[in-house]
C-alpha cells in the first residue's frame, strides 16, 4: 500500500525515497517518544499549575501541550512570530499572549479561538525601550541631549522589530 501512495504519474518513488524515509520517521519518532518521557517525568517531579509553550509548531511545543493536557495542566502558548499557521500555532492551547490588539483581532476572527483566553502581554524585545516611551521629564532631557536632539522637539518612538538584535544601533552616537 506504501508503494501506492508514493506513486506521482504511475512512477514509483517509494524506491527513491524509502531510504529517507524510513530514516527521518524513526528519528522524528524517537525525538517524540523522548520528549514524552522527559516532559511526563518533569511534570510529575515539578507539579505545574500551568504549562507554557512559545509558539505550538514545533514537534517539541506540541508534545509538551499534548502531555499537559493529558495531565489536566492548562496550557498558555506565547506568540513567537507573526501569522502562522493558526489551527495547528494556536488552537490546540488553552490560553494565549500575544503582542498587540491588532493580533488578538486577527486571532479572534481568524480562527475558534475565544477571544476570553487570549491575552495581550506585549512584544518582549521591546522592554528594553521603556524608557523612550514615556519618559519622565528628567528621562527625557537625558535622552535629548544622548540623541543630541534640541530640548524644545518631541521625539517619536516607533519600534516594528528589534533592531538592535539585527545588528543596527537603536541611535547614532
Amino acid at each position: 500500500k506504501i508503494k501506492e501512495f508514493f506513486t506521482y504519474r504511475k512512477i514509483n518513488l517509494w524506491s527513491i525515497i524509502k531510504e529517507k524515509f524510513n530514516f527521518m520517521f524513526l528519528s522524528y519518532y524517537l525525538a517524540i517518544v523522548f520528549y514524552i518521557l522527559n516532559i511526563q517525568e518533569a511534570i510529575k517531579k515539578y507539579k505545574p499549575k500551568i504549562v507554557v509553550s512559545m509558539e505550538g509548531l514545533t514537534a517539541l511545543s506540541q508534545t509538551v501541550i499534548s502531555v499537559a493536557k493529558k495531565n489536566l495542566i492548562p496550557t498558555l502558548i506565547t506568540q513567537h512570530g507573526f501569522l502562522g499557521n493558526l489551527e495547528l500555532q494556536y488552537e490546540t492551547g488553552d490560553y494565549f499572549a500575544v503582542w498587540g490588539k491588532k493580533i488578538k483581532n486577527i486571532y479572534s476572527q481568524e480562527s475558534r479561538l475565544n477571544p476570553k483566553n487570549i491575552y495581550i502581554t506585549g512584544y518582549p524585545l521591546f522592554d528594553k525601550y521603556k524608557d523612550f516611551i514615556n519618559p519622565s521629564l528628567n528621562d527625557l532631557i537625558k535622552i535629548k541631549k544622548r540623541l543630541n536632539v534640541n530640548l524644545d522637539k518631541k521625539i517619536i518612538t516607533v519600534l516594528n522589530t528589534d533592531i538592535v538584535s539585527v545588528g543596527r544601533p537603536f541611535y547614532n552616537s
